[in-house]
């Protein structure tokens, strides 16, 4: 977790307005998504109880189907994506400007393609257990 809190300190310092930062995905107040809930900065899918709970209407009774799962597959298209062309387009879709890997990335996505990410964007930060956050241009 002591890296977290370093990435999280980084951001704070060296971000500016409102990128995307893609991250694991996971279960509220847990150790997943704290990149996003201690930054401000947006995800495309965060604590999964609360999107799901958040999007949850008459209208929409079946929203973690319609709208949680669909987004959770997209992130982990990107994270263990072999397809340079598709990974790019998920990326685009969800406008991401930053891609973290680290501990949480690597026990939610066990297929991730490091190399693929690290061809897309410049590292930006590096830290312990082999973390680090890209920038995509």
């Amino acid at each position: 977790m002591e890296e977290r809190l370093r990435m999280i300190d980084f951001l704070n310092k060296k971000i500016e307005g409102q990128p995307v930062v893609l991250e694991a995905y996971g279960d509220s107040y847990s150790n997943y998504n704290v990149l996003s809930a201690y930054t401000g900065l947006p995800t495309p899918i965060g604590w999964q109880t609360h999107e799901w709970l958040w999007r949850t209407s008459k209208e929409r009774p079946d929203a973690f189907n319609e709208l949680v799962l669909p987004l959770q597959e997209d992130v982990r298209a990107i994270y263990e994506g072999t397809n340079p062309v598709l990974v790019n387009k998920l990326l685009r879709d969800h406008k991401v400007s930053y891609i973290v890997v680290g501990t949480q990335e690597r026990l939610k996505f066990p297929h991730i393609n490091e190399n693929l990410l690290r061809d897309l964007g410049q590292v930006i930060y590096t830290g312990e257990d082999n973390a680090y956050i890209l920038a995509l241009p």
